[in-house]
């Protein structure tokens, strides 16, 4: 009986989320480390038209506050260029942006932004860079000039 009860408590928390149910806000409440995703989204492939752009950096901002809210989660670096992509290919439709975002997470990277497991998780990247320029330097200067993070390659294998 108990099992009922806690299916029936994630249903109704898959309902809060429901972007339907409950829109996208214009503006979010702020999050305690606000700063750290308005910086991050300054950095954001910052030589890509569209990324100079207000309207792209408000949306942004918008997309990866709102989701911190609603999943209940901390906002960590990376994320942004989680996002990037979709933005990159011509995504502009804020639902569709923020649902894109949000199923990429689910599917794919479901527990690699959790607040336990980040720590580790951070250590793994350094680690992962610190191989990339070791075993080819040319490839790691190459995704620096770029401003590709190594943490993309990591989930692409």
């Amino acid at each position: 009986m108990g099992n009922d009860n806690s299916n029936s408590i994630e249903a109704e928390e898959k309902w809060k989320k429901n972007i339907l149910l409950k829109p996208l806000r214009d503006n979010p409440p702020q999050l305690y480390n606000q700063r750290v995703i308005q910086a991050d989204i300054e950095r954001t492939r910052p030589t890509l038209k569209c990324f100079q752009e207000t309207k792209t950096r408000r949306e942004m901002e918008v997309i990866l506050t709102e989701y911190c809210h609603r999943y209940e989660v901390s906002y960590k670096q990376g994320m942004n260029y989680i996002l990037a992509p979709f933005l990159m290919v011509g995504i502009t439709d804020r639902i569709d942006l923020f649902l894109c975002f949000q199923s990429f997470l689910e599917l794919y990277l479901k527990s690699t932004f959790n607040d336990e497991e980040f720590g580790s998780l951070q250590c793994i990247f350094r680690l992962f860079r610190l191989l990339g320029q070791y075993h080819d330097p040319t490839l790691s200067a190459f995704l620096d000039q770029y401003e590709i993070v190594p943490e993309v390659c990591f989930f692409c294998t």
